[in-house]
């Protein structure tokens, strides 16, 4: 009967309101909606919160978002506090209310979080795995895309204290995966380009929520939003005129590349994408991201067992149930496998292998593979007489291979691969 009043029936939720200790712990575990709804409609809940308020937003913030309330600091955001309900001072100044985090802060946090969560969460859904890192690497890229002027981002970026080596090369593997989902000949929503426009926007909502089908871009949407993100010297209007033309694109003429100017606004300076200046970031820094391209790629989906052996990681219990994918236990052949099975084409179809031999840039892969050749280098003088060349060389090779020595090669490669 504690914490009700003499005579009245036993109420547990005044019960827990009263309660010295028990007050607090009923608050962090409200939701956020529900923590607004209380504050708004019950008296006594109100001003308990506001006796307490900043320990309680803190906490509540921490609880349900707590990766979000510490990038997110309330200092970084002042239109999100408001004057302390209790009136309490300011550097002992009686006179002036000290600032405080507000509800809608705690709410930003929360939503931050949960946008974050959900995109890695589908990432991972279609097999395109990231580090546990990712989570707080996305939360500081969203800060960053908040910034509005240049020097502000690059004073961001440059600390090694916020952004460690480890940081950009989990981001360089997080594009490399998005453009991975993007450019899916079969699940993609569109081509590789699409994540950079999206992650050239103010927020990661909109990514968000196009990967949620929460909203669904056409080619007019797109087209919109390209004139507005980029600036015209970045568009290439000379292959697609209705860019620059304000009556074909429907874009007012002061909205044009907006998202590259500081403070998002007409007469603003130019301003770097973020994207483009964490790239940029991780080259001042002599990182070399390029050197790890076939890692990120292959992330996910290949590891290595205690034995040092490489195996396929299973796919998800998704792709198992809808799709009845089945994922091989050993991985992709190493080097040695693939070496072998090219010589072995070799004898079969008849083909010496050119160890060391030049291939001119423009020989297609699949034949410098034939060949057994491992070295490329680029010897083009000019385009027409590469051009030419190819062409020589594709009539020699069909006058060398007939059909029935192209159809061994091709039941070879297919023993040797597929088993």
């Amino acid at each position: 009967m504690a914490g009700n009043l003499p005579g009245a029936p036993f109420n547990i939720y005044k019960a827990l309101l009263r309660h010295p200790n028990l007050f607090f712990q009923f608050a962090l575990r409200l939701s956020p909606a529900s923590l607004v709804d209380l504050y708004a409609i019950d008296k006594e809940f109100h001003y308990r919160f506001n006796k307490y308020s900043i320990s309680i937003i803190h906490e509540h913030a921490n609880y349900h978002a707590p990766l979000a309330a510490y990038i997110f600091s309330w200092i970084m955001f002042p239109e999100l506090c408001i004057s302390d309900p209790m009136a309490r001072p300011m550097d002992e100044r009686p006179h002036l209310a000290r600032d405080i985090p507000s509800l809608r802060w705690t709410r930003m946090v929360v939503h931050r979080e949960s946008v974050v969560h959900k995109i890695l969460e589908i990432m991972a859904l279609e097999g395109l795995m990231v580090p546990e890192e990712a989570n707080t690497i996305l939360m500081k890229f969203w800060l960053c895309m908040e910034m509005k002027t240049t020097a502000l981002r690059t004073a961001f970026l440059s600390d090694r204290k916020v952004w460690t080596n480890t940081d950009i090369i989990f981001f360089h593997l997080f594009l490399v995966k998005l453009d991975m989902l993007f450019g899916d000949p079969v699940l993609g929503n569109g081509c590789c380009a699409l994540s950079h426009l999206l992650l050239t926007q103010k927020s990661l909502t909109m990514l968000h929520d196009l990967l949620t089908d929460k909203i669904s871009l056409d080619y007019d949407d797109i087209s919109d939003l390209l004139v507005r993100t980029y600036a015209q010297s970045d568009l290439d209007t000379t292959m697609h005129t209705w860019l620059a033309d304000e009556q074909d694109n429907g874009v007012r003429f002061e909205y044009w590349g907006v998202m590259c100017k500081e403070g998002w606004q007409a007469g603003g300076a130019r301003l770097e994408p973020a994207v483009d200046m964490v790239i940029m970031e991780g080259i001042e820094r002599g990182l070399h991201p390029e050197a790890y391209l076939a890692d990120f790629v292959f992330y996910g989906f290949v590891e290595q067992d205690q034995s040092g052996c490489e195996r396929n990681v299973p796919c998800p219990r998704r792709w198992r149930g809808d799709r009845g994918t089945v994922v091989p236990e050993l991985g992709w052949p190493d080097e040695n496998d693939r070496k072998h099975a090219i010589e072995r084409v070799d004898g079969v179809v008849g083909v010496e292998p050119f160890k060391g031999r030049k291939v001119k840039v423009g020989v297609p892969l699949v034949r410098a593979r034939r060949w057994g050749v491992f070295r490329v280098e680029d010897t083009r003088p000019q385009k027409e007489e590469v051009e030419d060349e190819v062409e020589d060389e594709d009539e020699e090779m069909d006058m060398e291979i007939d059909g029935t020595q192209k159809k061994k090669a091709e039941e070879v490669v297919t023993a040797i691969f597929v088993r």
